[in-house]
């Protein structure tokens, strides 16, 4: 199994860097958009967790996606 950890803390890094105050030119990342998924982040990779059905669909999008 592919270990997501290093991913979701590049991830994180990359969205923590889009919303950084230091940014001068826009970006189509909302504020809203940003808070909402990074409530998410904590339970998005349990594979018991509320996204339970997107990791057990995992194989079949590897295998469709391969082919």
């Amino acid at each position: 199994m592919l270990t997501i950890r290093p991913t979701l803390r590049k991830v994180t890094s990359l969205l923590l860097h889009l919303n950084a105050p230091q940014r001068a030119h826009s970006t189509s990342v909302s504020a809203d958009e940003l808070s909402h998924f990074s409530s998410l982040a904590s339970s998005w990779w349990d594979p018991m967790g509320p996204f339970r059905v997107l990791h057990l669909m995992n194989p079949l999008r590897h295998d469709f996606i391969a082919s």
